[in-house]
């Protein structure tokens, strides 16, 4: 994975919480993306329950991956796997959602 540089931070919190980082390579030789997580908190239904669950969603395919820091001793790296097949579909349309508002408003500043 090439080196991303972190150019935006967001976050939102409601029934549904929220953070995302969006990420640029300075040599402009691969895509940007987004790393990002939601959940609900605890004591929310069970039927409507997200666990944390860490993504990256590159700009481009626009698809949610599963992925996971790899922390060890001198740094940490961020794998990315698969596309999640299995995405919770109320996660993915609130997470489409606020990446395009934070998006829009990184666009804007």
């Amino acid at each position: 994975m090439p080196h991303y540089e972190k150019v935006f931070t967001g976050r939102a919190s409601g029934a549904v919480n929220m953070w995302g980082t969006l990420h640029f390579d300075p040599n402009g030789k691969a895509p940007y993306g987004w790393l990002c997580d939601a959940w609900t908190e605890r004591g929310t239904p069970y039927a409507a329950a997200l666990k944390p669950k860490l993504y990256w969603l590159s700009s481009e395919d626009r698809q949610f991956h599963h992925a996971h820091l790899d922390v060890q001793f001198a740094g940490a790296s961020l794998v990315i796997h698969d596309v999640d097949d299995e995405i919770d579909p109320h996660r993915e349309e609130f997470m489409r959602t606020q990446l395009r508002e934070w998006e829009n408003e990184f666009i804007r500043s």
